[in-house]
């Protein structure tokens, strides 16, 4: 019975770091820097461990959010003046970088150390 019970627990705790793995590479601070009529601008991640973080916005400002990444799919809510907003991202990682995908468009972020 022991030995059925330990087996049972390295199991689960196999599948818990297995499917955290892609979420646990998210955090840190990740960004993308581009160019619209010739002024340089950056967008920014923060992603904390708990699923929390910032998004710094095209006026640079830090807006608070909240996040789950699961099976390849990020879910960012932001919840500004009372108004609730959720973006929904497919990711991956290429050669150290974030990708995210939307509507067809891939955004890439370089992780900052």
């Amino acid at each position: 019975m022991k030995k059925a019970v330990s087996i049972i627990l390295a199991v689960l705790m196999l599948v818990c770091v297995l499917t955290s793995c892609g979420a646990g590479k998210l955090v840190g601070t990740w960004t993308r820097q581009y160019t619209v009529l010739g002024v340089v601008s950056e967008d920014k991640f923060v992603f904390n461990e708990d699923g929390t973080g910032t998004m710094t916005t095209v006026l640079g400002i830090d807006v608070d959010m909240t996040y789950t990444a699961e099976d390849g799919k990020l879910v960012i809510t932001v919840n500004t003046l009372g108004l609730e907003t959720e973006v929904e991202y497919t990711y991956d990682f290429e050669k150290g970088n974030l990708l995210l995908t939307a509507d067809g468009e891939t955004l890439v972020f370089e992780k900052q150390k």
